[in-house]
């Protein structure tokens, strides 16, 4: 394995590869347009509630 050869840990082997982040980037990237480009936030608190919903709400679909 390469990352035996090269003296890395195989858990921090996908970092290399971008492929691995596409599903990360895709959701973020609807999380900006659906949430945070439409709103305005009067707190920090706000934001991060609003945030842990919307991951819950994607999660449980």
């Amino acid at each position: 394995m390469a990352c035996r050869n090269n003296h890395r840990r195989p858990d921090l082997e996908w970092h290399f590869n971008g492929h691995h982040n596409a599903a990360a980037k895709s959701f973020f990237n609807l999380l900006k347009q659906e949430r945070i480009l439409r709103k305005v936030y009067g707190t920090c608190d706000e934001a991060l509630q609003d945030v842990l919903d919307y991951i819950e709400m994607c999660s449980n679909q």
